[in-house]
């Protein structure tokens, strides 16, 4: 049920508990957000994982780029939600929120890769790794559907209560959002050289 609470990302959710002193059970409505949990972490964390790697494995082309987009590549369904399906559907459930889509499509692009243009195949292989931690990071407050298309079974690990009139609001003062806060403090710290020399971003 999508709920008058300031977002299309609300649901009701009933909850039936046995009454103290009377055989009737009690019955209650709690609001939990559905929203994405990442507001503004997606694009660090892609950022992270990139420093990381060009740090092991030494500078390859395009390999930071690819990973900042790849961080991002799932939420450019909100285009779609947005602007073609009005709010309707949660965009978690369209493909572009599906891990094995992204698996998929890694493994075939990879072959492809190595075929086609080796020289790029570590900056492809990143991009589909930020995709995929993407789908990670989300499911840590927010319905993925790890499975799907073959099981619709949602896993997300917190469910953040609608307890403000804002969304945006229930979010950044959940103590879920100081995740977001660390991933990109962490960058931050990359990003200035944190750990040890950084290599120069491509």
């Amino acid at each position: 049920m999508r709920a008058a609470f300031g977002s299309p990302f609300c649901i009701c959710r009933k909850l039936v508990r046995p009454a103290s002193n009377s055989p009737q059970s009690e019955v209650s409505l709690e609001l939990i957000l559905v929203h994405p949990l990442m507001l503004i972490a997606h694009l660090p964390s892609g950022y992270i994982l990139a420093t990381l790697a060009r740090r092991r494995v030494g500078p390859k082309p395009l390999m930071m780029a690819a990973a900042l987009i790849g961080a991002i590549a799932p939420d450019l369904d909100m285009l779609y939600f947005h602007l073609v399906d009005g709010g309707k559907t949660h965009h978690h459930t369209f493909i572009s929120h599906w891990p094995l889509f992204w698996l998929a499509s890694g493994a075939v692009s990879l072959a492809l890769g190595r075929w086609l243009a080796p020289r790029y195949l570590p900056a492809l292989g990143m991009f589909f790794a930020a995709a995929m931690l993407h789908m990670v990071l989300d499911s840590i407050a927010a319905p993925i559907f790890w499975l799907m298309p073959f099981d619709a079974t949602p896993i997300e690990l917190v469910k953040v209560p609608a307890v403000y009139g804002n969304w945006v609001l229930s979010f950044v003062l959940h103590w879920t959002f100081l995740l977001e806060i660390a991933i990109c403090a962490w960058a931050g710290w990359l990003a200035l050289g944190g750990g040890c020399a950084s290599a120069k971003t491509v």
